[in-house]
């Protein structure tokens, strides 16, 4: 499940903070990622990983999916912001499976 989460939030999250960040991007962070483009990273990317968190554990229950689907969505948004070096096509799944296990650990 995990890898199915990581792939998932890569593949709904990292473009459309692409798409937002360059239609839309204004307050600038580091690398040259936006605000807006983070923060869509976030909720985009989030809520692929609650579609496939609940698509494959449906009995983690929802608060458990929606905390760890929050915290998929904020460390891919990290491994993407500060990604420079590493291809963040290879360091957003590696953030997001460490991210989301580390949730899923303490919360059952």
């Amino acid at each position: 499940m995990l890898c199915a989460v990581s792939a998932a939030v890569l593949g709904v999250g990292d473009p459309t903070a692409a798409l937002i960040g360059r239609r839309w991007g204004r307050i600038k962070l580091v690398n040259g990622r936006s605000l807006e483009g983070s923060t869509a990273f976030v909720v985009v990317g989030g809520l692929g990983a609650a579609a496939c968190m609940a698509a494959w554990q449906p009995s983690l229950g929802a608060g458990v999916i929606a905390l760890a689907a929050l915290a998929a969505g904020v460390g891919g948004a990290l491994a993407e912001l500060f990604s420079r070096r590493v291809d963040d096509n290879f360091s957003i799944p590696l953030a997001v499976l460490a991210s989301t296990w580390t949730c899923l650990w303490f919360l059952t």
